[in-house]
């Protein structure tokens, strides 16, 4: 039998309980997978793919849910991870689509810094977004448009970082979140849990092209200044709200009077800190 890597391996199969997602759950047992069954209400099918597993000396797994919503897939995801101690593979089989209702794809969401921050998705989901604090190099590796549009679905406004990886960048700016760089890197040690990052002129700060933007820290009463280095086209860009908001306005600049303030509570992880945000910036950032 071809060894596809897969041996021991948790793979977490939305709608297992029938179908293409029973199938792909033999599949992966097996290769030697451990399968965690998802189902919402097909009990009896859902079983009788578990006690199969099991028979063909396999590692399987009973995780009921509705994945619907990012509360629902959440908590699917913590079960399997507390019963297994993680998930390496989501093959995402149930359907999203009723009679009645569009839902989108919540597993995108879920796993944004899921490795080193299990919870920060839903607490992000909870405070309705904030910002993100990162180091040198900030999404290293994450080339791909999920590792900012998720991100921006969890109501991040901006990055504040000591520098970018070129192609993250890009995509940031292309969602409408604002890359920003700690003009003195000293400052990334004030980033703490709970504070509240005021930028009240950012919006004007882009519009008028202006290379430094000022924070302020409502809770310890500081102010610093952070970087944006940011390209004509860019601002517009951003102003706009994004690379498709700016081409259906036809590259033109929204009205600079609308915008939006928001805080929000949060708490950090390893490489990226969750801040209470007040910014003034466009609506397409909400």
């Amino acid at each position: 039998m071809i060894d596809f890597g897969l041996h021991r391996r948790v793979a977490l199969v939305t709608g297992a309980a029938y179908g293409l997602g029973r199938v792909s759950a033999e599949l992966f047992a097996a290769a030697g997978a451990w399968v965690a069954v998802n189902y919402r209400s097909d009990v009896r099918g859902a079983k009788s793919l578990l006690d199969m597993i099991r028979s063909d000396g396999g590692r399987a797994l009973l995780a009921p849910g509705d994945i619907r919503t990012p509360e629902g897939a959440w908590t699917v995801a913590r079960y399997v991870e507390h019963e297994w101690g993680h998930i390496d593979i989501v093959l995402h089989t149930a359907a999203l689509l009723s009679s009645d209702e569009l839902v989108t794809d919540p597993f995108p969401l879920l796993f944004v810094f899921r490795r080193i921050d299990p919870d920060f998705a839903m607490r992000a989901r909870g405070w309705r977004g904030g910002f993100i604090v990162g180091g040198h190099n900030y999404a290293q590796g994450s080339s791909r448009e999920h590792a900012a549009l998720a991100p921006k679905e969890l109501g991040v406004t901006a990055v504040i970082a000591k520098s970018f990886a070129r192609i993250h960048r890009r995509n940031l700016i292309a969602q409408g979140l604002v890359p920003l760089t700690f003009a003195n890197e000293d400052d990334y040690a004030l980033a703490r849990a709970g504070d509240t990052w005021e930028m009240p002129d950012i919006r004007m700060a882009l519009a008028e092209a202006r290379d430094e933007v000022t924070v302020r820290i409502v809770e310890q009463g500081r102010e610093f200044k952070l970087h944006a280095h940011i390209s004509p086209r860019e601002r517009r860009v951003l102003i706009n709200g994004g690379l498709l908001a700016h081409i259906r306005q036809g590259g033109r600049l929204l009205n600079l009077d609308k915008t939006v303030r928001k805080t929000i509570v949060g708490a950090p992880s390893s490489c990226s800190g969750w801040l209470r945000s007040r910014s003034s910036m466009a609506s397409a950032f909400v």
